[in-house]
């Protein structure tokens, strides 16, 4: 989209055809503001030839990325500068690029997107008549209103990361939930994307004053030094903010410590509650095992003493099976394993009138493990 504004004869023209342009180029009392919205491809040509813009500035222009910088051409200068945008929805931020080139009686913007602080001075020219309309008060005035513009729309951005941060703090220290460390990084990562784009244009302000000679008249430069002290205040706001933010990450990974630790100290009581418990019961198992029907194998057991071993810590893996073997009467589970190992018995089914003792379907199932009964005619634990 193309805007072309024209002060003349004290008059402002908003309908100025764009073929027009070099006509009124060629009167020194008139002032043209050009603005080119989206893709400026399209206007090469009329950049080359109407504006006398040379090759690689009309290149450098249509890069979509450029860092801040100052150039002087022949009779016009090229400034690189960048809007700044955050989205408080997905703490991400965004700096758009301005390309401006100005001379003693025009200035051109150029900025792929649309810019809400350009289109507000836009129409506040518009709406401006007579000698208060920054026009009316040479290109001078008109660059200043545009830097200005610019600059000032950076601290309600500044603003919102301030709101941001305090909100930040909060949670940080109660909630310490995951997503709060993500939060700091991405937002981190947001601040230092400003900072690396403000830290050049403090020097490209400086440049305006210094290097312009005429086309910036001295009455002017004290408005561009204002437009330096701005930058130099939100690039130290934005440093605060990093040095806040750092602080903020170490609150973070020293709240999650603290809970923690005090994670560890509750697992650490009830440990210390079931301990005694748990030698009990361990006191308990291993009195079954010298339980009258539990006594180990006597002297003379076919079993070899690696075999009894196996045996032993096979026993040992089923040790939930203590507690009903331990409610056998004296000598009871003995005699039960001695009654089903008698010859002729093994792999025989078991007729329910067989076992008289409750505890019988306990010695069966024991005797089922074929891997362990087999291999001696009594068992190496009863």
């Amino acid at each position: 989209m193309l805007q072309i504004l024209l002060w003349r004869n004290g008059k402002l023209t908003t309908d100025l055809a764009p073929e027009a342009l070099q006509d009124v180029l060629g009167d020194p009392q008139s002032l043209v503001w050009l603005d080119i919205e989206g893709d400026p491809g399209g206007y090469a040509d009329m950049l080359s030839q109407v504006f006398k813009l040379s090759h690689i500035t009309i290149k450098t222009i249509q890069e979509e990325r450029e860092r801040a910088k100052f150039f002087e051409g022949n009779d016009f200068f090229y400034v690189v500068m960048h809007g700044l945008a955050f989205n408080v929805k997905t703490e991400e931020a965004d700096t758009p690029k301005l390309d401006i080139v100005f001379a003693q009686n025009y200035v051109v913007t150029v900025h792929r997107s649309s810019l809400d602080w350009l289109d507000s001075l836009h129409q506040a020219i518009i709406n401006e008549e007579g000698e208060e309309n920054v026009m009316a008060r040479g290109m001078a005035f008109l660059l200043y209103s545009i830097l200005d513009a610019l600059v000032d729309s950076y601290f309600p951005v500044l603003d919102a990361l301030d709101d941001l941060i305090d909100e930040l703090e909060d949670v940080t220290v109660n909630a310490a939930q995951q997503g709060v460390q993500l939060r700091l990084f991405r937002i981190k990562r947001a601040m230092t994307q400003m900072r690396r784009v403000i830290s050049p244009q403090i020097e490209v302000a400086n440049s305006l004053v210094g290097r312009t000679g005429s086309v910036i008249p001295a009455r002017v430069e004290p408005y561009f030094a204002d437009v330096h002290d701005h930058l130099v205040r939100a690039f130290e706001i934005l440093d605060s903010y990093r040095d806040l933010m750092s602080g903020l990450l170490d609150v973070y990974l020293t709240t999650v410590s603290n809970r923690l630790n005090q994670v560890m100290k509750q697992l650490t009581i009830i440990a210390t509650i079931f301990m005694p418990i748990t030698f009990i019961t361990d006191e308990r198992a291993a009195g079954c095992l010298s339980h009258d029907g539990l006594e180990p194998p006597e002297p003379g057991n076919e079993a070899t003493d690696d075999h009894r071993d196996h045996l032993h810590a096979d026993y040992l893996h089923h040790r939930r099976l203590w507690p009903e073997l331990c409610s056998f009467p004296p000598g009871g589970a003995r005699r039960w394993v001695q009654f089903l190992d008698r010859p002729g018995r093994h792999g025989a089914h078991y007729n329910s009138s067989d076992l008289v003792l409750p505890q019988t379907r306990l010695v069966l199932r024991l005797k089922e493990m074929g891997s362990i009964l087999q291999s001696s005619p009594q068992l190496p634990m009863l």
